[in-house]
């Protein structure tokens, strides 16, 4: 699990799937945060239970064929008995409140309303999720911005609803999350209200597929099914020239 972008090799490609905030210790039996940020062959992390997986993927004839077996794939390992890891549900919890909140929370009332201290309630989210709660509702305030950037409205109005001091905070928040500046985002097209993009299991109460989250940073935690060995990381983005 990685929150840098990668782009394949040649002729390599790749499957990603976005999960819901909590999802990723159900699927992987393991702490979000202890596989955050580094580079994990699925065979490492599934073994045998993959089966043929990766070349079943790779045969499919279509992106929605290919889809659909890493999601049955991925439902099987959830159905699988838990071995020492257990879904945290205060952690998720308090996730989706910061998410629905677009990051405009605060992180010690939250701990307090869980009867946590501010640094039980850290290590506990990190496990769950991947992230500190902060970082967490840093992305969550970028996501809103997303969202109220697709109605057309500027990006000194976007700043203003997402929860930014000004415009000004919301292109230095932008440019330090994905390298480039609200405007440049948008001239690559990640800021669309294209419905192409959407999943058809956006609202399965655990996974949730995106087509476009190769282009995102919203908050999701992705978890690819091929070894990022195969891949090389983004010097600079992908839509810079």
């Amino acid at each position: 699990m990685s929150t840098r972008s990668y782009v394949p090799s040649p002729a390599i490609g790749v499957v990603m799937v976005r999960l819901r905030p909590g999802a990723l210790q159900r699927i992987v039996r393991a702490a979000a945060d202890e596989i955050a940020d580094t580079n994990v062959a699925a065979a490492d992390v599934w073994g045998t239970a993959l089966s043929g997986l990766e070349e079943q993927v790779a045969a499919a004839n279509d992106a929605k064929a290919r889809g659909a077996l890493v999601q049955r794939f991925l439902m099987e390992r959830l159905s699988v008995p838990s071995r020492g890891t257990s879904w945290d549900s205060v952690a998720v919890r308090i996730a989706e409140t910061i998410a629905a909140a677009g990051g405009q929370v605060s992180i010690r009332s939250m701990a307090d309303d869980a009867g946590l201290s501010e640094r039980q309630l850290e290590r506990r989210f990190a496990a769950a999720i991947g992230m500190q709660p902060k970082r967490f509702a840093r992305l969550a305030r970028f996501a809103r911005a997303l969202s109220v950037a697709r109605t057309g409205i500027g990006w000194a109005e976007v700043a203003a609803m997402a929860g930014f001091s000004d415009q000004s905070h919301l292109t230095r928040e932008f440019i330090a999350l994905v390298g480039l500046s609200p405007e440049a985002l948008a001239r690559c097209g990640r800021v669309s209200t294209s419905k192409s993009a959407r999943s058809t299991c956006r609202n399965h109460p655990i996974l949730e597929s995106d087509s476009a989250a190769l282009s995102g940073a919203e908050g999701g935690t992705r978890a690819r099914m091929t070894s990022l060995e195969r891949f090389r990381p983004v010097e600079r983005h992908p839509c810079t020239p």
